[in-house]
C-alpha cells in the first residue's frame, strides 16, 4: 500500500494517456479509501495502447531502407 502511494498513476478518460499522479491527486485518492480503476477507463487505454502499437509496427513494415538497391 505504501508503495502504492508513490507510484500512483492516471489515465484520462478520453485519450488514454498516462501520467503520473500529482500529490493532490494522491491526497485525495487516499482520503477516498484507495479505490481502483474504473473498468471502462483501463479497457479504453488498452484498447488505445494495443492501437499504437499496431501502427507504430505498420509504420515500420512500411518504411523503405534508402540502402537498398533497386
Amino acid at each position: 500500500m505504501f508503495s502504492k502511494f508513490f507510484k500512483l498513476k492516471t489515465v484520462d478518460p478520453h485519450n488514454g494517456l498516462v501520467t503520473n499522479a500529482t500529490w493532490k491527486q494522491r491526497i485525495l485518492w487516499l482520503l477516498k479509501g484507495c479505490p481502483l480503476r474504473n473498468q471502462k477507463v483501463v479497457e479504453r487505454f488498452v484498447q488505445i495502447k494495443h492501437r499504437q502499437t499496431t501502427i507504430n509496427n505498420d509504420t515500420l513494415n512500411d518504411q523503405v531502407s534508402n540502402t537498398q538497391v533497386g
